[in-house]
């Protein structure tokens, strides 16, 4: 169950495992709000969906369990997992909740929700940690990261051949004040003074933060050979055809998909330590990991890679190794699956 009405980390978290889960032929609901961008996506996809009409919807949420012979309950957000709690209340132990928790914000103690909840998906170490100073056991947290689909990057990119061609550093991300867009344009400033061919691209939708701003910004630094992408339909052929990705986010990064997707495009990263940044990434082997709000370190990591292609290539190859063999989505959903067996 996701009562989250917009797209977001949470939300991507929970719609990977209903349809990994389905997939599997698992008698899956996914529950949303009706109308709101996850229900909308599950539709897109096939994937059987129950809409509430609010989020106190505890009569409908009775009658979807007792069609559908439902008999786990997996909230991702605060109110499905209060409304799931009731559920529990009245339907007793023959329902068991599993509640998965996705987002980087700290988490807050419910010590009756967690005694009636049977078990916790932590999309990170550092959320399994933050349940464990709250007091949660640690035999009742499972860590389960999210997977990328490795099959879907490598049919939507080509193989580039950017030899002869100014190096390209890029950052993919809704625009955003928490994705650190002006540190990267800071770093590139700084880089662009050393490394004069170097090419830049901004990436992503605007949300808190319009292009316009962030192209004020580049022309105030100094910078001309950046290019402002907006929203890219096919992001992975725009990041295959980068050389560096960077994520400056100064905060969030719960799952960090965008970590993913970068190394499974075999593109050596920077990326600050916040969130699960440092869980995914082995700094100095599958890309660099540097402190976050922080320009002149971003721009230092970025230039040990644009001064030497055979480090270059060694991160990109461990990065990809690395998604391959620890973040597939075939880990991810066999991994969900058998903490939800497990009861």
């Amino acid at each position: 169950m996701d009562f989250e009405k917009w797209d977001s980390g949470i939300t991507d978290y929970a719609f990977a495992s209903a349809a990994g889960l389905s997939a599997k032929n698992h008698n899956v609901i996914f529950a949303g709000l009706k109308n709101c961008p996850p229900i909308e996506r599950a539709w897109k996809e096939g994937v059987k969906t129950a809409e509430f009409e609010k989020t106190s919807g505890l009569l409908f949420l009775l009658k979807v369990i007792k069609e559908n012979g439902i008999t786990v309950l997996n909230p991702h957000d605060g109110k499905s997992h209060f409304l799931c709690f009731l559920a529990r209340l009245i339907k007793g132990k023959k329902i068991k909740i599993v509640r998965s928790y996705a987002d980087a914000r700290p988490v807050k103690k419910h010590a009756l929700l967690w005694k009636y909840t049977d078990l916790f998906i932590a999309a990170a170490e550092f959320i399994k940690r933050d349940f464990m100073q709250k007091g949660l056991v640690p035999e009742k947290v499972k860590v389960v990261y999210r997977g990328i689909r490795m099959d879907e990057v490598e049919r939507r990119i080509k193989k580039k051949n950017s030899g002869g061609k100014p190096l390209r550093i890029s950052i993919v991300g809704r625009l955003d004040p928490v994705k650190g867009h002006k540190y990267f344009l800071k770093a590139a400033a700084f880089l662009a003074q050393k490394f004069p061919d170097a090419a830049f691209s901004v990436i992503g939708a605007e949300k808190n933060v319009k292009i316009e701003e962030l192209k004020k910004e580049s022309e105030a630094l100094g910078l001309k050979n950046i290019r402002f992408e907006g929203f890219a339909e096919n992001v992975y052929e725009e990041m295959a055809a980068s050389d560096i990705g960077v994520i400056a986010s100064v905060g969030s990064e719960a799952v960090s998909r965008v970590a993913l997707e970068w190394m499974a495009c075999g593109v050596p990263v920077v990326a600050t330590k916040v969130g699960c940044l440092p869980e995914l990434i082995q700094d100095g082997a599958s890309g660099l990991i540097v402190p976050p709000a922080d320009f002149e370190s971003i721009a230092f990591a970025v230039s040990r890679l644009l001064s030497d292609a055979a480090f270059r290539q060694s991160i990109a190859e461990s990065a990809l190794s690395r998604a391959e063999n620890l973040f597939s989505y075939e880990k991810f959903v066999d991994a969900t699956e058998d903490t939800l067996l497990s009861l």
